[in-house]
């Protein structure tokens, strides 16, 4: 018995010490992105300063700007949402706003309500706890665009996905 046990313990040290080195890993990336993106975005403007650059080169290299050509009236943030063992990931793009707010409903209740405001990052993890405990739901999330404190624009499509606890 002694033997079983020590391979339990074992096993579950070896996944302690996995789940350890993500959450390092995941902080460095974290740390790497918030330095780097903002030089990488301050490269990818200067170069489309540069003399003879087109909205061609910029489509080529994937470097449009959604903010060339935003209006906040007509402005829709598009949402996904996945499923997963006890949450439900949101995904979002701000596509020119400054962040967003996200909002959800049980399928078939009528209003959304506030679930997360002024978003920036994604993705981001529903894990409200379910109406009836240990039963699974099928949520829906819409978002809006903000800019400042102002909603702006039209909502995000609907889209569900179902909570397992």
């Amino acid at each position: 018995m002694k033997t079983r046990l020590t391979k339990v313990r074992d096993d579950a040290q070896t996944v302690l010490d996995k789940q350890n080195d993500l959450d390092a890993a995941s902080g460095k990336l974290a740390h790497t992105k918030d330095t780097e993106l903002p030089e990488i975005r301050r490269d990818t403007n200067n170069l489309k300063t540069t003399r003879g650059f087109t909205d061609g080169d910029a489509r080529i290299l994937g470097v449009t700007s959604p903010a060339d050509n935003f209006d906040p009236n007509t402005f829709k943030p598009d949402l996904s949402a996945q499923s997963k063992r006890g949450a439900v990931t949101l995904t979002g793009k701000k596509l020119g706003a400054d962040s967003l707010n996200l909002y959800f409903r049980l399928k078939g209740a009528g209003t959304f309500n506030i679930l997360a405001t002024k978003r920036t990052r994604f993705p981001f993890d529903d894990d409200t706890p379910p109406a009836v405990a240990g039963q699974p739901e099928e949520r829906e999330y819409q978002a809006f665009g903000v800019i400042g404190d102002d909603e702006i624009g039209v909502p995000s499509d609907i889209v569900s996905a179902i909570f397992r606890p």
